[in-house]
């Protein structure tokens, strides 16, 4: 009698956990604040957490190419399941003594963990 060999599968632990978000990141919308006028518009800081940030992939510079920017970088946010809904329309502002050149990135991508539902990849660009 011949056993049949099964494939051996290892256990890949998340390359990311919670251990690795430590810059804080603050995140901005556009409001109009108290003013009367239509223009006169304010950013207004509508989520803060910790993040990883790192330099963007090839996938990730594709992405901020075709959106024309000078700076990339990724950033990964713990999923907050709706209390928090990043979109391009927001801007941030990382609290790092690598980043504090760039007051304010733009969300230029916004990718949700369908699988493990833990984690939102963010790419922000910045123009120089």
């Amino acid at each position: 009698m011949t056993m049949v060999s099964r494939p051996s599968f290892q256990y890949q632990p998340p390359k990311v956990d919670s251990g690795k978000l430590r810059i804080p990141i603050h995140f901005y919308a556009q409001d109009v604040g108290n003013s009367p006028e239509p223009t006169d518009i304010e950013p207004k800081e509508v989520f803060f957490c910790l993040c990883d940030a790192y330099s963007p992939s090839n996938k990730d510079k594709v992405v901020l190419d075709s959106h024309e920017v000078d700076l990339g970088v990724t950033v990964i946010i713990r999923d907050t399941k709706g209390e928090f809904i990043p979109n391009n329309k927001m801007t941030a502002f990382i609290e790092d003594s690598r980043y504090q050149e760039v007051k304010e990135w733009q969300i230029e991508e916004v990718r949700h963990d369908f699988e493990a539902n833990r984690f939102i990849t963010l790419v922000l660009g910045a123009k120089q």
